[in-house]
């Protein structure tokens, strides 16, 4: 025989991983070829394809042109950080009143990643409290440490694909750290995975 097997898409709460294992009866009806042990999940790929398609063009779209990229004349907190592994450096304007950002934005050099997210988390955190800033920042690091997209933030989920890359979490979420520390008055800052 040498017709190609074809594969279904997983049942209903059955494996989700990114590989399953080829059932033994369609392995049966191949007994000239050698069957492989797993095959990529179609499923799992096309969601792995999704993300990395909306990784490429948030972070290339807000690298390019990233927003609220000036120094903010009316910020009443700023906040600097560096990150010497990468050589990113960012500082974050911030124009709170009461417990609300009223404004925000960032000036700095370094690495696609880094801009993108300073860009992207300016945009998240204009008009949220501080405790709702802090909340996003914790969800954030939970992107990019683990890599689990949020359905809810498709911008965020952009960088779920950091996780790889052990290093360059430090880039992502350097803005991010001097945001929060600017909010609570904190001068500087220096990038932390922790």
């Amino acid at each position: 025989m040498n017709a190609s097997p074809t594969f279904a898409k997983p049942a209903a709460g059955g494996n989700s991983g990114c590989f399953r294992r080829i059932p033994s009866d369609i392995a049966s009806r191949y007994p000239d070829e050698k069957p492989l042990a797993v095959v990529p999940n179609p499923v799992y790929l096309r969601s792995f394809m999704d993300l990395t398609e909306l990784y490429q063009s948030v972070i290339l779209e807000n690298n390019r042109r990233p927003r609220n990229f000036r120094k903010l004349p009316t910020a009443n907190r700023v906040a600097s950080g560096n990150n010497p592994v990468c050589g990113d450096e960012v500082t974050v304007y911030v124009q709170v009143e009461g417990d609300r950002i009223v404004d925000i934005s960032f000036q700095g050099a370094g690495c696609a990643i880094s801009q993108a997210s300073a860009s992207v988390m300016t945009q998240r955190l204009k008009g949220k409290t501080l405790a709702e800033a802090e909340t996003m920042f914790g969800r954030f690091k939970d992107i990019v440490t683990q890599g689990i997209p949020d359905e809810s933030d498709l911008d965020l989920s952009a960088f779920a694909g950091v996780h790889q890359f052990p290093a360059r979490i430090k880039c992502a979420t350097l803005g991010w750290h001097a945001a929060i520390n600017a909010v609570h008055g904190e001068a500087a800052v220096t990038a932390t995975t922790e």
